[in-house]
């Protein structure tokens, strides 16, 4: 029963964790002649390759060690690959627009994720201020998408899920897109900075 609310918890601590190793767009990409949208799409594709098959490994260990056994196991797989798309580029946003601040963000957010996405109690038990986040989080449709694939449940509940998880991806990419145009806008501060005592 648990299983959605701790798949979710591990694949937005990797898209935190990956950018504390990985830079979100190298310096090269930004001074290329390259489109801004290929800058941020190549910056993100290596992370979600490693997030791909660390959600694919995991999902492995807990289907065949733990006997998970989704009543869905392709639209389990689907689904699981989503979040980690969706999730990596949350981060990379994140990362890209605020730096390291960006991790912090991410981590507060995850905390009240933790509180209003449902994924213990459901969402009618919450407190008001929470119950008023709860549909705004990603991590709530992951949570429900996941609750249908593993066991069972409402079709159309799945597809509203994945539709808010795909378009919250898309609105990523769009953010982390006007970023990257923004960041190879050189200002005279950048090339000649100012020297400091």
């Amino acid at each position: 029963g648990l299983a959605p609310f701790f798949f979710s918890i591990a694949l937005w601590v990797f898209g935190i964790v990956i950018f504390l190793i990985l830079r979100p767009t190298s310096g090269r990409a930004l001074v290329s002649r390259a489109p801004s949208w290929r800058v941020a799409l190549v910056g993100w594709l290596p992370i979600l390759g490693i997030g791909l098959l660390g959600s694919w490994l995991l999902l492995a260990v807990a289907w065949l060690a733990l006997d998970l056994n989704p009543v869905h196991g392709w639209a389990s797989i689907g689904v699981i690959s989503l979040a980690v798309a969706v999730f990596t580029l949350l981060a990379h946003l994140a990362r890209s627009a605020l730096g390291l601040v960006g991790s912090a963000v991410l981590l507060v957010v995850l905390m009240l994720q933790l509180a209003a996405s449902a994924g213990i109690y459901p969402a009618q038990t919450l407190p008001p201020a929470l119950l008023a986040l709860h549909p705004y989080l990603p991590m709530t449709y992951l949570i429900e998408a996941l609750r249908v694939t593993f066991t069972g449940g409402s079709s159309q509940v799945l597809g509203h899920a994945v539709l808010v998880l795909a378009g919250v991806g898309v609105a990523a990419f769009m953010g982390t897109w006007a970023v990257a145009a923004k960041r190879r806008t050189w200002t005279m501060a950048d090339v000649h900075p100012p020297l400091e005592d």
